[in-house]
């Protein structure tokens, strides 16, 4: 069975450092493929030598690549083209540096595996029961077996597969019904005693994490923070403590950032990394060998890679590439000697790039108060999951409730912003999701009784349908709108007006195939 722990979530009040950023460029900033449009979905692993092995997604073919510098320079292979395939791709190398691929087909609506074990790569599907795959993140244990988080659509799920026996064994993680989106932006780790850690969001507003103490016993599931705009990662140290990055978007508050959480002191402490823009995208961590924390991610305002440590003791942030849009997909990873390497899409030019031995931030922030929003999930019910494992006691969590500060933004009359979430939406055919627009004024106030119109621009009416077509914002200042994918792949935009006030944002909707 599925056992649910919630609890209040410490949060820590405390005189924070604004990240201090400056233009420090890696020693190396290389392409590796440039044929066709290609990088998206990276995901980055290094071998004992140091050298990068890349998994990621070629958007012109539709097919999972591969490359690796291996040899002293850069050889790129097609892993799998048979049919739309790797999208949601992710790599991990096991202890002989074999690379392992977790990947999603879009063309089947299955689950997907590829490695290199004898010498050439060998594909097979792994899970086709239903839509399945999206959002898989793989590891392998010290035994050599591989471990798959990844996202059920049509049973909206968050699942689970090993092949530890022998055979692929899946099962359910998360299927709590008080959800929706279950599963999404899963990240995989497992620590140095086999432990395994799943970080995830759902209901596109919760953190959650998951940890299984063994293969076959049963999984304890934690709600962490609210707000989890997307983009999780994980990972965890050798006392099997877990570190997760995320991107925090609370549009109430019209507020973002790159966030970190952690329980390494026995209850799960969350910190603002970077607040300075809408920052925090295609996060990726990393924990070295002294415990500190070292994080890519995408700067969506200045369309930059960037870089975060605390290998200092205070949070430094680093613009690693700044020609052009950089940094979505990014993917991070750590050599013996802790030295950076980073790959990452680079959408001005459509190629996958790679950053290595990123230098370590070195100014001196200055101290100054910044506050930490956060809101704390409240319990749900627990719900009944079926597991085809059997089930073994899992350790419940320390408590250690806070009194915290809550901001509650006033209401006004006069509108001056408005802001959808999330600004970006990837659907199946005939799958719906949700577009929360606000409306605020000035200094963030919350507009109600406002009017939203909802438009698609004339070439996307025969992809999707938006309902309802106008509605008036609560008192909290939001409208909700349900956004469906018709049977028709391809991008479309809607625009949301409050027409009264000369107010207009956008969101971008890409349908895909099954």
């Amino acid at each position: 069975m599925v056992k649910k722990v919630y609890f209040l979530v410490l949060l820590l009040t405390f005189i924070i450092f604004v990240p201090a950023i400056i233009k420090t460029f890696a020693t190396t900033l290389e392409i590796v493929d440039s044929y066709g449009n290609v990088g998206q979905y990276s995901s980055l692993a290094l071998d004992s030598s140091g050298k990068a092995h890349i998994a990621y997604w070629d958007s012109t073919n539709n097919d999972l690549k591969y490359a690796t510098n291996a040899s002293g320079s850069w050889v790129t292979t097609t892993v799998d083209s048979n049919g739309d395939v790797g999208q949601y791709t992710s790599l991990a190398l096991d202890k002989v540096g074999k690379a392992h691929i977790s990947y999603y087909d879009s063309t089947n609506a299955n689950l997907k595996y590829a490695n290199n074990i004898i010498g050439l790569w060998e594909t097979t599907t792994v899970e086709s029961s239903g839509d399945v795959g999206q959002y898989s993140s793989v590891a392998v244990d010290s035994s050599r077996k591989v471990h798959i988080s990844y996202r059920d659509v049509s049973n909206n799920t968050l699942k689970y597969i090993n092949n530890t026996s022998g055979t692929w064994t899946a099962v359910i993680v998360d299927s709590n019904s008080y959800y929706k989106n279950i599963g999404k932006y899963t990240s995989i780790i497992i620590d140095e005693t086999n432990k395994i850690h799943i970080s995830y969001c759902s209901n596109d507003f919760y953190l959650n994490y998951a940890i299984n103490t063994s293969t076959s016993g049963s999984w304890t599931t934690i709600p962490i923070d609210y707000n989890c705009g997307s983009y999780t990662s994980a990972s965890a140290d050798e006392s099997g403590k877990a570190y997760i990055s995320y991107y925090y978007s609370d549009s109430t508050i019209k507020y973002t950032s790159l966030k970190y959480a952690t329980n390494t002191s026995g209850s799960w402490v969350m910190t603002t990394v970077d607040s300075n823009g809408d920052v925090g995208m295609y996060n990726s961590i990393e924990v070295d060998n002294s415990g500190k924390v070292h994080i890519s991610y995408y700067d969506n305002t200045n369309g930059d890679l960037k870089y975060a440590t605390n290998a200092s003791g205070s949070w430094l942030t680093t613009s690693v590439d700044t020609s052009g849009n950089v940094g979505q997909h990014s993917s991070i990873a750590l050599d013996s000697y802790d030295n950076v390497h980073i790959s990452y899409y680079d959408s001005t030019n459509g190629v996958l790039k790679y950053a290595a031995n990123v230098p370590l931030p070195t100014p001196t922030p200055t101290p100054t108060s910044t506050p930490i929003f956060t809101q704390t999930p409240t319990p749900m019910p627990t719900p009944t999951a079926t597991v085809t494992s059997t089930p073994s006691p899992s350790p419940t969590p320390t408590v250690t409730p806070t009194t915290k500060p809550t901001s509650t933004p006033t209401a006004c009359e006069d509108a001056t912003e408005i802001e959808a979430n999330p600004t970006e939406l990837t659907l199946q055919k005939k799958e719906s999701d949700t577009v929360i627009v606000t409306v605020t004024g000035e200094g963030g106030c919350l507009v109600g009784d406002k009017t939203v119109k909802a438009t698609v621009e004339k070439d996307g009416r025969d992809r999707i349908r938006v309902k309802p077509s106008s509605q008036k914002t609560d008192a909290n200042g939001e409208a909700s709108f349900t956004i469906t994918a018709k049977n028709k792949t391809g991008d479309t935009t809607v625009k949301f007006k409050v027409k009264k006030d000369n107010l207009e944002t956008t969101v971008s909707v890409n349908i895909v195939e099954k």
